[in-house]
């Protein structure tokens, strides 16, 4: 245990930030309060923290994708990605309804009354069993354009494809 000299309370010594040049080995205050400290700076300097951000980004854009790719790795390896939204969608289960409905719902709409069921379940099955995922190459919902839920308008995309399509369409992103 130890006495955090800024708020002066007793924390154990995991709640301090590792500090070598130290005698103990340890900061004098308690993660919490430096965090408080560090934020309360950026919101008083918010500008000069946003412009050297920017900076930094742009000066070191392949180190910042590595270190990006590297965590996003990590964290899905360690189902902690999958722990996290699990645990959202069991606290906003009306949301997750309310969602799939509206999905179902332009599925619904798209779907015109001479489409090929049959076809545009094969191209699912086909994908389910490469691993892949079904794209609307027209979205079904976008500000330009309604693409219609067809088999020629369906393609068979890696899911990382597809999350980077999200609802792009003729070099327009639009929700």
């Amino acid at each position: 245990m130890k006495r955090c000299s800024r708020c002066g309370e007793q924390k154990p010594i995991a709640l301090y930030p590792k500090a070598p040049s130290c005698a103990s080995g340890y900061r004098s205050y308690c993660k919490a309060c430096d965090k408080a400290r560090k934020d309360a700076w950026r919101a008083e300097h918010r500008d000069a923290h946003n412009a050297k951000s920017r900076a930094w980004v742009s000066a070191n854009r392949e180190k910042r994708k590595a270190t990006q790719d590297a965590y996003n790795a990590i964290y899905r390896a360690s189902g902690r990605a999958l722990a996290v939204t699990r645990a959202w969608r069991e606290s906003n289960v009306h949301k997750v309804k309310a969602s799939t409905n509206a999905r179902r719902s332009r599925m619904r709409i798209a779907t015109p009354p001479w489409a090929d069921m049959d076809e545009i379940r094969k191209v699912y099955e086909a994908a389910a069993a490469s691993g892949m995922t079904v794209d609307h190459i027209v979205p079904l919902r976008h500000k330009q354009v309604c693409g219609l839920h067809v088999v020629y308008n369906l393609q068979i995309i890696s899911a990382k494809e597809n999350y980077a399509k999200s609802n792009l369409f003729n070099g327009s992103r639009s929700r």
